[in-house]
């Protein structure tokens, strides 16, 4: 997992558009939904002569680009609907941090769309950049999946609200559905600490080191979306402009509580997941503590029985234990009697 993307070159003029990432599909795809309360149509594919159509409907307009590799075609889509050259540039810039822009005509928001791998447990880091005009919305994306399949479904339905509001709710459901999104990751980062704990406690072994440290990575990926994201929220709703109409605000404060509680839980998963890391190394020196205790009440037992061999085992010849019938037995039995009453002085004391 890559914590720190790529970097765009050096000494590049402002404006200068490069894509600035991994390409992550083969070719770049428009769609589109437009929308009113009374009508509803969609396209898997769309020239730009149907983008300026667009543009000048009344109906709410959500075009969507699949593919910031062709950067061609990404300037195009921006000349049709007069976006500045450094918004483009920020488009392309997939390493670059959630925000939230204010401009004459259009609202630029940037956020992170994080994918959980289900076979590898990892996360997979996907920029999304909104751009919010009058009656139009764009979203530029790296690559066709997403997670606003449902949001699509509520749109072809009549019920509801979506369809009787303008781009500033839209907008609104967009965010929304990529908080809720966080909270399932989050959901996933939690059941993943609780194993980790139990094994930890069953075996603190190195396996469940790389697994804590794996785990921290990916909470300082999702924490490098989250903060940023909450602050660019926060900065929207805040806005004094006439794309966000009085109704949404409420709805604003709402992802802007959903927000911070995502904050909040995943501050409180990266302390538990520190903790985690102090019961191992707690748990690891428990367990040498242990281990040298043992050596070293094996250690204690035979210094006696070696320094009374050391004894006898010198080449003196006035010795008189030497010539003694019961030499040897006795000296077992000394031998014996001070270990056994050192192991009773070692258990009395409770040292095993």
């Amino acid at each position: 997992m890559k914590l720190f993307s790529e970097a765009k070159p050096i000494g590049l003029s402002p404006g200068t558009l490069l894509h600035v990432g991994r390409q992550k599909t083969e070719t770049a795809s428009l769609s589109f939904i437009d929308y009113d309360p009374t009508r509803h149509q969609t396209a898997p594919d769309i020239s730009l002569d149907k983008c300026r159509e667009l543009k000048d409907s009344n109906s709410v307009s959500w075009i969507n680009f699949s593919g910031l590799h062709d950067t061609e075609r990404v300037n195009a889509v921006g000349q049709v609907f007069g976006l500045h050259a450094l918004v483009l540039e920020d488009i392309l810039n997939t390493s670059h941090q959630p925000k939230c822009e204010e401009f004459e005509d259009y609202v630029l928001m940037i956020f992170k769309l994080i994918h959980l791998d289900a076979e590898t447990g990892q996360l997979d880091q996907e920029q999304i950049s909104m751009v919010v005009g009058p009656t139009w919305l764009l979203t530029f994306q790296e690559k066709p999946e997403d997670i606003f399949n449902r949001l699509r479904e509520r749109i072809s339905r009549a019920s509801g609200k979506i369809r009787q509001r303008g781009t500033d709710y839209l907008a609104y459901a967009i965010l929304d559905s990529v908080v809720d999104s966080y909270f399932h990751i989050l959901s996933d980062l939690g059941e993943q600490l609780e194993d980790l704990e139990e094994s930890l406690l069953a075996n603190p072994d190195q396996d469940v080191l790389h697994e804590i440290h794996r785990l921290k990575q990916q909470m300082i990926l999702l924490r490098r979306s989250v903060w940023p994201l909450q602050i660019a929220i926060t900065e929207f709703r805040q806005l004094e402009s006439t794309l966000l109409v009085e109704d949404t605000q409420i709805f604003l404060r709402d992802l802007q509580d959903h927000i911070s509680h995502a904050v909040s839980s995943l501050e409180l998963m990266r302390d538990s997941s520190a903790n985690l890391l102090d019961l191992y190394l707690s748990l690891s020196s428990q367990k040498m503590n242990e281990t040298m205790k043992v050596l070293t009440i094996m250690a204690s037992l035979f210094i006696p029985l070696t320094f009374i061999a050391g004894i006898y085992g010198m080449n003196f010849e006035n010795m008189p234990e030497l010539k003694w019938t019961w030499g040897y037995p006795m000296l077992w039995v000394i031998i014996i009697s001070c270990a056994s009453g050192m192991l009773w002085y070692f258990k009395r004391k409770k040292w095993f």
